[in-house]
């Protein structure tokens, strides 16, 4: 039996930092077979997937500092930190969930890495009551909603489902429409004449296929992203094939792992001191809740923040990754 060294170490996120023992000489499954046990029947969120979901949205936050940014209805800057929109079908779905996401989101993602420069980002798919799939999409750079909604709309035309959408609605007068969306009211048949006209004016082109969700009020962004991702509708018909995806760059963004030892282990039982009160422990490891931000505060010079930028300038330096 080989000699087993424990090597302790911790691993620096946005967020937090982690404990533990790195093990030489200890013989671990293949992949393959901790991957088998591990996955779920389609349409769930593993415990593995939540955890790397998690991951992601954490450093998704870390780069979407809030910034102040033009938006073109209002014509005002105002802050900006990041986008989550949903991206849906304006008719009856017919193809299957995989055929869509092959022949639109994949080139929804193209699209808006080479027009706008997007490399962070993440999707997961979901059934509408209706049936139909719909997309959570979260990006960290501000983009008009308009642009977005003819870039899908076009798109997803591919397939038939704006031409469908108009064929059922623009041959009917303002009358029918009201019938046929149910609205009553002052405020409903008001918001429903401006949503006549405006399809009319546009010859029923730009149905409203993304929904762009306000988050400037959210007091725990993070708890809010994470209770989207990782919901599991049990009410809705399962997804076909994959629920989610991370964009390559933002999943190479796993931590920076450090050896604890010298000026770092040092540094360490500062921090550790001084935030005694953030730390958790647990049976293999241990785990201190202070962000990298506090801790450029505290230690704005310290090996361990240097080592950490050094981390995400590499991978940014990789996938050309641009912050502005």
């Amino acid at each position: 039996m080989s000699q087993l060294t424990f090597i302790p170490q911790v691993k620096i996120s946005p967020s937090r930092l982690v404990f533990y023992n790195s093990i030489e000489g200890l013989c671990r499954r293949s992949s393959w077979e901790s991957n088998f046990e591990c996955n779920k029947p389609e349409g769930y969120i593993s415990k593995g997937a939540a955890k790397r979901i998690r991951t992601a949205l954490e450093w998704l936050l870390h780069f979407s500092p809030s910034r102040m940014v033009y938006y073109h209805d209002l014509k005002v800057m105002r802050p900006f930190k990041l986008s989550f929109l949903t991206l849906t079908l304006p008719s009856k779905q017919v193809h299957s969930d995989n055929y869509i996401k092959a022949e639109c989101l994949n080139q929804f993602n193209i699209e808006l890495r080479k027009k706008f420069k997007i490399t962070l980002f993440m999707w997961k798919a979901e059934a509408q009551k209706n049936g139909n799939i719909h997309f959570h999409y979260t990006i960290n750079k501000y983009i008009y909603w308009r642009d977005i909604q003819q870039i899908w709309n076009r798109i997803i035309n591919k397939l038939g489902y704006v031409d469908a959408y108009r064929s059922e609605w623009s041959n009917l007068n303002f009358n029918q429409y009201v019938e046929k969306r149910k609205l009553s009211g002052q405020k409903e048949l008001a918001q429903g004449r401006r949503s006549f006209d405006r399809a009319t004016s546009e010859g029923w082109w730009q149905p409203n296929t993304v929904d762009v969700h306000s988050v400037k009020k959210v007091q725990n962004l993070d708890a809010y992203l994470v209770k989207y991702f990782l919901k599991n509708a049990d009410d809705r018909r399962s997804i076909e094939g994959k629920l989610w995806a991370i964009s390559e760059p933002l999943a190479k963004f796993k931590g920076a792992v450090e050896c604890i030892c010298g000026t770092i282990s040092d540094e360490l039982a500062i921090i550790t001191e001084r935030y005694k009160s953030f730390m958790r422990y647990f049976a293999w490891s241990s785990m201190c809740k202070v962000s990298i931000k506090d801790i450029l505060a505290y230690l704005p010079q310290s090996k361990l923040i240097q080592n950490f930028q050094l981390y995400v300038d590499k991978i940014c330096e990789q996938y050309s990754i641009v912050f502005t």
